[in-house]
């Protein structure tokens, strides 16, 4: 029996075997992304199986390096300058720090909870947003995070004119010229932003936010991919996730498809989690096309998130 559990702090990959061996693998974010990581287990698995390496790693960072001089043509506000950040605080800050910068860190009064998604529910969602003629088509990933951003903003309390954030990773290797060769082994993701008022994100329809989302995705072009690298090598910084959210769709990396030798594991996903502005997109392990979702709110919340996040029969 194989268990792979995914920490959230950073790319953390621990597996377990049945017997008490164990393997452990740490990776920093800044080093590798989902896919690069994926890529790297699967060549592991390869070689622990005697097979050999799946395909030769490309560590090159040449092709992101920042212009010269770096000339960022677009805004930024998914980025806070570290140099505007307060005093003693990063980007996994804590309850200390001030209103502006509320904790990253799960106070232990928050809860978790896990919310499985059948096929057909997740159809019926995207037959809902296809409904409005203003939507010609939709992602799963699209319909489902646009759901769960409108039921979670039902279950919180804010002002109706406060802001309220999405971010979303978004893999640029195809979208950049030119193209990132498919081996490359590092990390290459945007998280672009989405930001609405509290009172327009609830009151509006799931098609309008599928399509604010839609806009954010094609936003990211070779263009606004050059000017956030020449921004980070400018301003340095960190994502500006302050009333905001973070949808990661760790269901479309298939951890749970990895086999040393020993068979392929029985779950794959966090176990552990002190990060309450993710939410999680894992596989359920039935390749059903139905899905998990993973996330954290404060108990209050989370009662009427259970209620809110339900998705609506068919009328």
């Amino acid at each position: 029996m194989l268990v792979i559990v995914l920490s959230m702090r950073a790319l953390q990959v621990t597996l377990f075997k049945c017997g008490g061996f164990s393997l452990g693998l740490y990776m920093n974010h800044a080093v590798v992304d989902g896919v690069a990581a994926l890529k790297f287990l699967n060549n592991w698995c390869s070689i622990a199986r005697g097979e050999g390496l799946i395909l030769p790693p490309s560590p090159d960072r040449s092709p992101l390096r920042a212009r010269s001089p770096p000339s960022p043509t677009f805004h930024h506000p998914e980025f806070v300058k570290l140099s505007d950040m307060p005093a003693n605080s990063s980007f996994t800050t804590t309850d200390a720090v001030t209103a502006q910068f509320t904790g990253t860190s799960a106070p232990s009064k928050h809860v978790f909870q896990i919310f499985p998604f059948t096929a057909k529910e997740l159809e019926s969602l995207k037959q809902q947003a296809l409904s409005d003629p203003s939507i010609s088509k939709c992602s799963t990933f699209e319909v489902i995070v646009a759901h769960i951003w409108q039921a979670r903003s039902k279950s919180v309390e804010k002002a109706s004119d406060q802001s309220s954030k999405l971010f979303f990773a978004v893999d640029f290797r195809s979208k950049i010229d030119p193209p990132l060769p498919s081996n490359y082994a590092g990390n290459a993701i945007v998280a672009p932003l989405v930001e609405l008022q509290h009172g327009d994100l609830i009151l509006n329809s799931l098609s309008f936010c599928v399509r604010k989302i839609q806009q954010a995705m094609e936003s990211v072009t070779n263009d606004y991919v050059r000017s956030s690298i020449d921004w980070w090598e400018i301003y340095r910084g960190v994502p500006a996730i302050m009333d905001g959210i973070i949808a990661a769709a760790w269901w479309k990396i298939p951890f749970e498809m990895l086999d040393f030798g020993w068979g392929k594991p029985i779950y794959a996903g966090p176990v552990v989690n002190d990060r309450t502005e993710f939410i999680l997109l894992l596989s359920n392990g039935k390749h059903d096309g139905g899905m998990n979702v993973y996330l954290a709110l404060l108990p209050e919340e989370m009662a009427k998130f259970e209620t809110n996040i339900k998705v609506p029969s068919p009328k």
